[in-house]
């Protein structure tokens, strides 16, 4: 109901903008939730579409993972759709099941570097 009327709002307040649906406002507060206290994602996630951020966010719950995902979104400029695929293919978990995670060591997420 909050989102709805929120959204209604904003509509009224710039017409003609795009992007104040309920569902995007809830994306844009969970997005809020999930990357503010993440100093080492936040860098990340201005370099892609809100399109591209929001699938991640919604399908990655692992912070490396998201960071995987991100990075190799924008080195190799996946579109929606084949980031999609990427995440349904398991690319993360492939990628990096081949190499061993030091004890000890803060975790670094596979394929940056």
């Amino acid at each position: 109901m909050v989102g709805e009327q929120l959204s209604k709002e904003l509509q009224l307040e710039f017409p003609g903008a795009k992007g104040y649906s309920a569902q995007n406002l809830w994306y844009m507060r969970q997005f809020y939730l999930e990357f503010a206290r993440q100093e080492n994602l936040q860098p990340l996630v201005g370099e892609i579409s809100w399109t591209k951020n929001v699938v991640i966010m919604s399908k990655c719950k692992d912070n490396l993972q998201r960071e995987f995902y991100l990075r190799m979104t924008k080195k190799y400029g996946w579109t929606k759709d084949v980031l999609i695929h990427q995440i349904g293919n398991k690319s993360y978990e492939n990628t990096c099941s081949t190499k061993p995670l030091s004890t000890g060591h803060s975790r670094k997420p596979c394929g940056t570097g």
